[in-house]
Parts: structure tokens; sequence; C-alpha cells
């Protein structure tokens, strides 16, 4: 099929300012389908569990954590824990001393002021 076939095609080749959309046009559908090729090619590799195995249904329904459900009263009280292996979540307490001594090695003074306020909130002084 041939341009010479198509008006609105033949009008944009040979517009009144005398530019070639023809190249950008091509250039667009051929984009558009390798982009829609790769989106394809991305969830058939999915599929076959290139990137890694796809959970079941039955284990997105039903996941299985280790952590234990605790039990907190309005007034912010621990109750009770139900749980099979009682795995407690990370403290985040020691992380803001951790970020502040790996800051302290840098000798900027943006991260040493980033560090003074990690050391205030980690030892909770307000600092006021």
């Amino acid at each position: 099929m041939s341009i010479s076939h198509i008006p609105i095609l033949q009008n944009m080749q040979t517009g009144s300012s005398g530019k070639n959309y023809k190249k950008y046009i091509l250039g667009f559908w051929i984009s558009y389908l390798v982009l829609l090729v790769l989106v394809a090619l991305f969830f058939i590799a999915m599929s076959y569990g290139i990137f890694g195995p796809m959970p079941t249904f039955e284990e997105l329904e039903n996941p299985k954590s280790n952590l234990a459900t605790e039990v907190i009263s309005s007034d912010g009280k621990l109750l009770g824990k139900y749980y099979i292996e009682n795995r407690p979540t990370h403290n985040t307490r020691n992380f803001h001393q951790i970020l502040s001594m790996l800051l302290l090695q840098r000798k900027t003074p943006v991260l040493k002021s980033i560090q003074v306020s990690m050391l205030r909130l980690s030892s909770g002084s307000s600092g006021a």
C-alpha cells in the first residue's frame, strides 16, 4: 500500500511548510510496536519464572508469616501474642546510631549536621 492512496499521510508528507513528516510517523509506530513487544515479552518471561517463581493463589490468599501477632489494648499495652515461631521485627532504635557512625566517617558539613540530628533522635533529647 502506497502513501499516495492515503490522502492524510500524503498531505502530511508534502505539507505547506515542505516538512517531511513520514519519518516521524514511522518512528513513532516502530517505537510503539517495540514497546508493545517488550511488555509482552516481560509478561511471558514472568509466566515462565525467569525472574523467580511466582506464588500460587493459595500462597497469596494465605500468607505464612513467622512474626508474632500482637494483641494491643486501646491504651497501648500489650495483652498477648499469638505465634508458632516468635520472631520479632528488627529494632530501628540502633539504626540511627549505626547511621550516625557511618556519617561520622564522612567529613562533609551537611552529613555532620545530619549525624548530629540523628544522635539527638537516638538519645531522645529534643535539643531545645
